[in-house]
């Protein structure tokens, strides 16, 4: 039997027994009198976690993995492919020297070379300025950082270079572009 005070704002109809586990219907149940006990805590503390929060949870992590990929995302290197990393930042060193292609090509490699290691060289075909100078290219590794070299002919006598260094994590080595441009320059000086 249920107390006097809860029996009281029930519905006429409900007065009774109640169901077989001695509670009232749902629709009773609205109308009980919290003990003070079960009043110090919260309905949205319950005892068991609900669903949502996880699934909740997720989504929003999910939202933010995809916002963090979106800001990484993929960057075009001097070389003519693209890699992962952060966009908008200064990662390329630019020089023109008053050679020919050929020499500047042999300083790079040999820079990389007693700096680090030689990944890949080659040339990029489809990319031929308007005299029909081919673009070289080296790819290497100094310091864990990865070094990206293109030398191109810009007329028979002016060299343009483009030294580009890109960390594990994607970031930017600017100062390691810049020392490697000054060797190059330093090798072509003896």
């Amino acid at each position: 039997m249920w107390p006097a005070a809860v029996t009281r704002r029930l519905p006429p109809r409900y007065r009774g027994e109640g169901s077989a586990d001695n509670h009232p219907p749902r629709e009773a149940r609205a109308y009980r009198v919290i003990s003070p006990q079960q009043f110090s805590q919260s309905e949205l503390d319950a005892l068991v976690e609900c669903d949502c929060m996880t699934s909740m949870k997720l989504k929003f992590f999910a939202g933010l993995m995809a916002v963090a990929v979106l800001v990484a995302g993929c960057v075009n290197t001097v070389t003519g492919g693209r890699t992962a990393g952060v966009p908008f930042i200064k990662d390329t060193i630019e020089a023109r020297y008053d050679k020919p292609a050929e020499p500047i090509f042999q300083a790079a490699r040999q820079v990389i070379n007693e700096n680090g290691t030689m990944i890949t060289e080659g040339n990029l075909y489809g990319q031929t300025n308007a005299l029909g100078n081919m673009v070289r290219t080296i790819k290497g590794k100094v310091n864990d950082r990865t070094v990206y070299i293109r030398v191109e002919a810009l007329d028979p006598r002016i060299t343009g270079t483009s030294v580009q260094t890109r960390t594990t994590a994607g970031g930017s080595d600017i100062d390691l572009a810049a020392q490697i441009d000054k060797q190059i320059a330093i090798k072509l000086a003896h």
